[in-house]
């Protein structure tokens, strides 16, 4: 399994950094933070990213990327279907009432669990345009 070398998390006003660094000559590790506005939303992301690689402290690695509650919907639903795959056939329709976004403009994860009279449906969505800046940004 690959190292995480650290933490971003994202909002819409600021990307956080997490991140451990061997101590030197030591089995501890430093926590390293470092916090950075994005004066023009997620519209300054390429521009404070490319800062902080050339400053060292976005360095080549494993990372872990975390949208903050800003950035995502997260629902927790219950269907009366047992069926996995027909309750994924129904999520959209499920979802829709509850969406700040329109279903074709969402992305959505999901994690389903069974119970005796139906499952349980965790769902996290975001817009589609939100996620495909924070990609190309990235």
């Amino acid at each position: 399994m690959a190292v995480v070398h650290g933490v971003i998390e994202l909002s819409e006003r600021r990307l956080r950094l997490l991140s451990a660094e061997p101590a030197s000559g030591s089995a501890d590790a430093q926590l390293i933070h470092h916090e950075v506005d994005l004066a023009e939303g997620l519209d300054s992301l390429p521009e404070v990213l490319d800062g902080l690689v050339e400053s060292g402290l976005l360095t080549p690695g494993r990372w872990l990327l975390a949208l903050s509650g800003d950035q995502v919907s997260a629902h927790r639903l219950t269907s009366p279907l047992k069926d996995p795959r027909k309750v994924r056939l129904t999520l959209e329709f499920e979802l829709e009432n509850a969406l700040p976004f329109r279903s074709d403009e969402v992305v959505v994860a999901h994690q389903l669990r069974r119970l005796d009279d139906g499952t349980e449906i965790l769902a996290v969505a975001t817009s589609r345009r939100r996620l495909e800046t924070i990609l190309s940004a990235l």
